[in-house]
């Protein structure tokens, strides 16, 4: 709705131009609506962190804030040509981006601070920086997720990949240590009632055999007691023809995993 720049400068500093030099910058209610279609080829190109993205800019970028205010975000992907795809979003995004800048020097760091809701109700916050000058990429990632209906998650996961999802999480808690090649997220869980079901190929009916060694992996309850976390860590390898996004995503995935079928588990 709204896009205000406080204090914008540019023009050139000896030869080198340098543009945005500014204090704050707010966005008002953006809405960012992203279809992807994996029946398309990927593009198997490099695509850069965002530190380097902003390291190899050809020209100065000085942004002391960043604000974005009510955002909303929808991403869908076609994984099956049979259903038009499944969906995840974040709404009521508000959000603070400190140090947007290639200019700044170690160890400033640009940080970032999320408040949204996942799955239209479900408290999410995220706190991360990473240091623009760092040459491996280095990044921290965190979040902070309340309580999630499970079910929900099957407007992706049942069009996208043919599984049905029951039961409840109360809290979790991650953190992503990354850079550009590889990361290691340590999770912790709580989670109640949880139930698999792998359906046939037509997306239509539950295939018994698989959802019954799917369940026999993964721990129903976190603990009968409502105090304990499953905790878990993962290692991932960062597929660089692929977004920041896909890293988060793969590294969330594999601790995950472990924390659902690991035996590890501590009381919060």
């Amino acid at each position: 709705d709204e896009l205000l720049v406080n204090d914008i400068d540019f023009g050139f500093n000896a030869k080198d131009v340098f543009f945005g030099k500014s204090k704050l910058i707010t966005i008002s209610s953006p809405s960012l609506d992203i279809f992807r279609d994996k029946l398309v080829a990927d593009d198997p190109t490099i695509k850069p962190l965002y530190s380097k993205m902003l390291r190899d800019l050809p020209f100065e970028l000085t942004v002391d804030s960043l604000k974005i205010n009510n955002g909303y975000i929808k991403y869908s992907e076609k994984v099956k040509e049979e259903n038009t795809g499944g969906s995840i979003n974040f709404s009521d995004l508000n959000a603070r981006i400190s140090n947007l800048s290639n200019t700044y020097k170690s160890p400033v760091k640009t940080e970032i601070e999320i408040d949204s809701h996942f799955m239209e109700n479900t408290p999410l916050t995220v706190e991360g920086d990473f240091n623009v000058q760092n040459p491996y990429d280095k990044f921290i990632f965190k979040a902070d997720m309340g309580s999630l209906n499970i079910e929900k998650m099957n407007r992706f996961t049942e069009p996208n990949l043919r599984v049905k999802l029951e039961g409840n999480t109360s809290k979790t808690y991650f953190t992503i240590d990354g850079n550009n090649e590889s990361s290691t997220t340590d999770m912790k869980i709580r989670f109640s009632d949880l139930k698999v079901t792998v359906l046939s190929k037509d997306g239509k009916n539950k295939n018994p055999i698989l959802s019954t060694l799917a369940n026999i992996f993964i721990s129903k309850d976190s603990e009968k007691k409502n105090d304990y976390f499953r905790e878990g860590t993962a290692e991932a390898t960062r597929d660089k023809s692929k977004s920041y996004f896909n890293f988060i995503w793969i590294s969330i995935k594999n601790a995950l995993t472990k924390s659902m079928t690991g035996r590890n588990k501590t009381q919060g």
